[in-house]
């Protein structure tokens, strides 16, 4: 997959998959790179961190805070083969949520019933307390970028 076809499955501006490239927002997608003018071809597992963090960077989640968290999704294996191998039921949700700039939860489930798993510290890995209440919460459905990108 190329840059224009993941910009086109996830209805953004190629400029938008170029920024994320350029700065380095995904770290496995620097190899792809063979120089100015040639074309770039991503894995699945790939194209969905680019589509990922251009997402997150549209829905204003700033560059260091993408940076890190894509750091470390793409060097888990198997979380990467999870959830690109197969698109989800087309009635299940899986929410990706950021509070307050540094807290994160997955959310599951059915599209009118996700679980609440608790907020995580991103920077520790700690669970927060139960009576955290998020000011600013920002959501990226993670099942429509897969969706999208293994649609034909």
């Amino acid at each position: 997959m190329d840059v224009a076809e993941i910009a086109s499955r996830i209805d953004a501006e190629p400029r938008l998959v170029r920024y994320v490239l350029f700065h380095g927002l995904v770290p496995a997608a620097e190899k792809a790179s063979q120089g100015r003018g040639n074309r770039r071809s991503f894995s699945l597992a790939e194209a969905f961190a680019i589509a990922f963090a251009v997402r997150l960077f549209s829905g204003g989640v700033r560059q260091p805070f993408v940076k890190g968290l894509l750091r470390g999704l793409m060097e888990n294996a198997a979380t990467m083969e999870a959830i690109t191998t197969k698109p989800p039921n087309p009635d299940e949700a899986i929410m990706f949520e950021i509070a307050d700039g540094e807290n994160v939860r997955m959310r599951r489930g059915r599209r009118n019933k996700l679980d609440d798993p608790a907020w995580v510290r991103l920077q520790t890995g700690k669970k927060l307390d139960a009576s955290y209440r998020p000011g600013v919460v920002t959501s990226v459905d993670l099942a429509d970028i897969i969706c999208r990108l293994h649609e034909q």
